[in-house]
């Protein structure tokens, strides 16, 4: 309950005609029925009515009560308020019809009316018989009768209800505004900030009073702050517009936070600019995995290695992408390569057992490594030194493989040069004598199980020192490459052939049958060095000595017969 005493007319401050307007003046009368003037009705004049009748008609609740609350007189609007009839109020204190905790506050309103004293107001919960209860507003003021007051009472209840859905609805807003799930501001249209709550606060690393009053330029890196005062304009110029911005916010540690701003102006009335609403959204996670993205595929495209990604979800496998370097590598563009699947390259050489390898680990959704011949778009062969990976989502879904495929070519011939020059004579190309050795091995066991013969021959060129030194080395190794290759004409199959160092070559020859097969060998081997070698412009004719050694006649392993 309010209470709101006012001076009365007999207190020392007149009363202003603005506490007179209040009340009709009916009230400040007593309530006495007035006979009617003699002769009116002689005089065809029609007689006033009665007090009490004007009083009764009044729309507005009329009530007088004496100074313990008890009432004297009401009218019939004030029995309607109540929800009571007029003799079932009358000469009952108001009290009882009124909420008890209501109560003490209205006796002093009324015993200081009663008094004399002043005029006063208060707002009551009033409890009609049978019917829901009402809020009256009443002004209570001086009688001119002694321990007498009167008082006017409007019902406010729709008024109150109306009042405390806005006081609700108000609450509702400033909690949705405070428990909103991302920040929000509240910007007048200077852009200065007169409300932010909790989150952006939390967001920002400061008490939500820190926000109120600053400019929102000073929340953001000079960058950021020269963009948006820029912007706040057009925001105010299109007020039914939504406007979203990407830009950073400074914390109070000092580092920048990404966040997307969804503004909007809220029109007063009158269809004016009246202030801004941001929703501040934190995307400095989803920015920093933007970023990794953008660095991801920057990878992949300065890869050298040439990539793709297949879709593991898709029929045969198709091919999303590749990078820059699968395309050099392969000769293909990459809209040859979309949506295919990677047999192209194989053309049409099918027959290669890491075909089978790769299908078996795509079904099992495994990793895999192979060495396959493919053929770029020209048809030259290449070497690819193949990895494929399932790339899984996060419900350990195979989505996708990888692959990454390396041109092994070079590196596969430079390996295979590498293990030849390990068992070859880099010269002339002939085993050397660590292979050679094995050979011989070989070949003794063969013959030992075959119960045969097998030679050596050991063949030495004469005077070579000589032509060395007179021809020079140059001479000498062009003469040691052609005497390898006529030695090589002079074999058979199954026959071995070795540069052993310097001038010496030795030949192994299995499965002799008689010793005229060695001479027939000795003999090709003469005739074939018959002919002249052409040296650096000179003609020259060598000679050779041979040597033989037979098994199992000489010796039985390879050390002896050597």
């Amino acid at each position: 309950m309010s209470v709101d005493h006012k001076q009365s007319a007999s207190g020392s401050e007149p009363e202003t005609p603005s506490q007179r307007s209040v009340v009709p003046a009916a009230i400040y009368v007593p309530f006495v029925v007035p006979q009617n003037p003699a002769g009116a009705s002689e005089r065809g004049e029609r007689p006033p009515l009665p007090l009490q009748s004007w009083y009764d008609m009044a729309p507005v609740a009329f009530f007088c009560f004496a100074s313990n609350g008890v009432i004297v007189n009401l009218n019939r609007a004030a029995a309607a308020l109540l929800g009571r009839t007029r003799p079932a109020l009358l000469g009952h204190p108001f009290c009882a019809f009124i909420a008890p905790a209501e109560r003490p506050g209205l006796d002093a309103v009324l015993l200081a009316a009663c008094a004399g004293k002043q005029a006063g107001s208060c707002t009551l919960t009033v409890l009609p018989d049978g019917a829901p209860a009402r809020a009256l507003h009443m002004q209570v003021m001086p009688s001119a009768h002694a321990e007498h007051c009167h008082a006017v009472a409007l019902d406010v209840s729709e008024q109150r209800r109306i009042s405390a859905a806005l006081v609700a609805s108000e609450q509702c807003m400033h909690a949705a505004f405070d428990q909103a799930p991302l920040g929000m501001l509240h910007i007048d249209p200077n852009g200065v900030v007169v409300r932010a709550n909790a989150r952006l606060a939390n967001l920002l690393g400061v008490p939500e009073t820190v926000l109120a009053g600053q400019h929102v330029a000073h929340l953001m890196p000079p960058a950021d702050a020269a963009r948006m005062q820029l912007q706040i304009p057009l925001m105010l110029a299109e007020p039914h517009t939504v406007h979203t911005y990407e830009l950073r916010l400074l914390r109070a540690d000092g580092r920048l936070n990404w966040v997307l701003i969804t503004a909007c102006c809220v029109v007063d009335v009158r269809g004016q600019p009246d202030y801004l609403l941001w929703w501040v959204s934190d995307i400095e996670q989803h920015k920093r995995a933007d970023d990794m993205l953008h660095l991801s595929n920057r990878a992949l495209a300065a890869c050298s290695n040439g990539i793709l990604i297949a879709d593991a979800r898709a029929p045969d496998y198709p091919i999303m992408y590749a990078n820059p370097a699968f395309c050099r590598i392969t000769g293909y563009a990459l809209i040859d390569v979309i949506g295919r699947n990677t047999r192209f390259l194989q053309n049409e050489d099918h027959e290669q057992s890491g075909l089978a390898v790769i299908g078996a680990a795509l079904t099992a959704r495994s990793d895999v490594h192979v060495v396959l011949r493919n053929y770029r778009k020209d048809g030259t062969l290449f070497l690819n030194d193949l990895f494929i990976s399932p790339v899984p989502d996060e419900d350990g879904q195979v989505t996708h493989f990888i692959g990454i495929l390396s041109d092994v070519t070079a590196l596969k011939k430079n390996e295979e040069l590498l293990a030849f020059q390990a068992s070859h004579d880099t010269l002339t190309g002939l085993p050397n004598r660590n292979l050679f050795h094995d050979r011989l091995e070989q070949a003794i066991l063969q013959s030992q199980r075959r119960k045969d013969s097998m030679a050596l021959l050991f063949l030495g060129i004469d005077n070579f020192n000589l032509i060395n030194e007179s021809l020079g080395h140059a001479a000498g190794d062009q003469l040691l490459q052609e005497l390898a290759r006529r030695l090589l004409g002079c074999l058979r199959s199954n026959d071995s052939l070795s540069h052993q160092g310097g001038d010496e070559f030795v030949l192994l020859r299995s499965e002799i049958g008689k010793s005229d097969d060695l001479l027939a060998l000795c003999e090709a081997i003469f005739s074939a060095l018959t002919a002249a070698f052409a040296l650096d412009g000179h003609r020259l004719h060598v000679s050779c000595s041979i040597g033989i050694a037979l098994a199992p006649q000489d010796g039985l392993d390879a050390t002896t017969l050597s």
